[in-house]
C-alpha cells in the first residue's frame, strides 16, 4: 500500500481496451484475486468495467505487447495435444511406431488414424491411458500420403486433437505380378479350358481378369485367389475377338499388376456352312449367297459362271452375293462354281470348292 499508481492497462482476452492515467490513483488497501476492482476513472461511464482479479505483477518498467501476450497465453495449453506423428513423417507398412501425445486434466483417450485427410477415420484404440503419452502402434497395410492421427477424450468428445499436417504410410517392397500366359498372340478356343499363368514376388492374393477390346473394359475371372500357384485353370468364354488380353493385380495394391503383352484370340470352334441355294428377287427372303461362319477369322470366295468367267468376289467373313454381275445388271439363273479359301483362329487354312 501506499504505492502511487501512475498508468493501467485494461486487457480483456489479450486485447487491450483501454490505457488509463490516473491523476493521483493511490491505493490503500490490500488487493488480492478475491478483490473487485472498478476501474472507472478517466473511462466514459458506458464503458465501465467490472471483474475479478486473474493476476497481479509488478513491474518497474511497462511491458511490451508481445511480452504481454505471453504472459496471457501462460497455462492456456490444450487438455490433448498430438506430438507424433505431427505431419510429415513417413512410417512403414508393419512397423511399430509411437503415437504420442501430451495431456492435462483428461483420465483415458480414443485413438483413431485416417488415410484421406480426415474425411473418414479408423479406431486403433478405443480407450487407453492419457497419462501414459504414448501408444505402440503396428503400421497398418493402408499405404497413403493423406494420413492423420486423433486422440479424443473418452468422456468429453470436444476435447481432442490431431496432427497437424498429413503424414504418409508407405510400403517398401519389391513386390510385382508378371503375366507369362496368355502374353499375346494366343488362340484360344470357346470352351477350352487353358491355364492363366504368372510369377509373382511379395504378392498374398491376386485378382484375374480379361477385356475383349484391348484394355478398354474388364471382366472379372476371379476376384480374389492366391499368388503363390501362379497357375488359374481358366474356361474360356464365349466371347470371340481377335483383341484379348488378361489382366492380373494384387487385391491389397492396385498399383501392382500385370497385363499380357499383346493381344491374343478367342474363337469359336471352326466352322463353315455355305447354302446351295438363293433368290434374289429383292422380297426380303434369302435374297443374298455367302458363307456362315464361326471360327473363321479371314476369307476369300470367288463366284464364278459355269463358263468359268468371273462373277463376284466375297472377302470378308460377313460378305455377301447380292446376285447381281460385276455389270450390277442380274445374274441368269443357273448353277455357279465357287471356291473358298480360309483362314481358322485355329491358324489351320480351310479350301471349299463347290457349285
Amino acid at each position: 500500500s501506499g504505492n502511487t499508481i501512475r498508468q493501467v492497462k485494461i486487457y480483456k482476452d489479450c486485447t487491450l481496451l483501454s490505457n488509463i492515467v490516473l491523476s493521483i490513483g493511490e491505493i490503500n488497501s490490500t488487493i488480492n484475486t478475491s478483490t473487485k476492482l472498478r476501474f472507472a476513472n478517466n473511462i466514459p461511464l458506458s464503458t465501465t468495467l467490472h471483474g475479478k482479479i486473474d493476476d497481479i505483477r509488478i513491474y518497474n518498467r511497462a511491458l511490451i505487447e508481445s511480452e504481454i501476450q505471453a504472459l496471457y497465453l501462460e497455462g492456456e495449453q490444450p487438455p490433448l495435444i498430438v506430438t507424433s506423428p505431427n505431419g510429415g513423417e513417413r512410417w512403414k507398412v508393419r512397423d511399430i511406431q509411437p503415437i504420442t501425445w501430451t495431456s492435462s486434466g483428461v483420465d483415458n483417450i480414443k485413438i483413431e488414424y485416417s488415410i484421406d485427410n480426415g474425411i473418414f477415420w479408423a479406431i486403433i484404440a478405443e480407450s487407453t491411458a492419457a497419462t501414459s503419452g504414448s501408444y505402440s502402434w503396428t503400421v497398418p497395410d493402408t499405404p497413403s500420403e493423406l494420413c492423420l492421427v486423433k486422440i479424443t477424450s473418452t468422456t468429453d468428445g470436444t476435447i481432442f486433437d490431431q496432427s497437424d499436417a498429413v503424414f504418409t504410410i508407405y510400403k517398401e517392397t519389391n513386390a510385382q505380378i508378371a503375366v507369362t500366359s496368355p502374353n499375346g498372340g494366343e488362340r484360344w478356343k470357346v470352351g477350352d479350358i487353358h491355364p492363366i499363368t504368372w510369377t509373382s514376388s511379395g504378392v498374398d492374393n491376386v485378382k484375374i481378369e480379361y477385356s475383349i477390346d484391348s484394355g478398354l473394359f474388364w471382366a472379372t475371372i476371379i476376384e480374389n485367389t492366391s499368388a503363390s500357384p501362379g497357375s488359374y485353370s481358366w474356361t474360356v468364354p464365349d466371347n470371340p475377338t481377335e483383341l484379348c488380353l488378361v489382366k492380373i493385380t494384387s487385391t491389397t495394391d492396385g498399383t501392382i499388376f500385370d497385363e499380357s503383352n499383346a493381344v491374343f484370340s478367342i474363337h469359336n470352334e471352326v466352322s463353315i456352312l455355305i447354302p446351295n441355294t438363293f433368290t434374289p428377287n429383292d422380297d426380303g427372303y434369302n435374297d443374298s449367297f455367302g458363307p456362315v461362319t464361326r471360327g473363321i477369322g479371314s476369307l476369300e470366295m470367288n463366284i464364278n459362271d459355269l463358263n468359268g468367267r468371273f462373277v463376284h468376289k466375297i472377302d470378308s467373313v460377313n460378305g455377301r452375293w447380292d446376285g447381281n454381275m460385276p455389270s450390277r445388271s442380274k445374274a441368269p439363273q443357273g448353277v455357279y462354281f465357287y471356291l473358298l479359301k480360309a483362314m481358322g483362329y485355329d491358324s489351320l487354312e480351310y479350301i471349299r470348292d463347290e457349285t
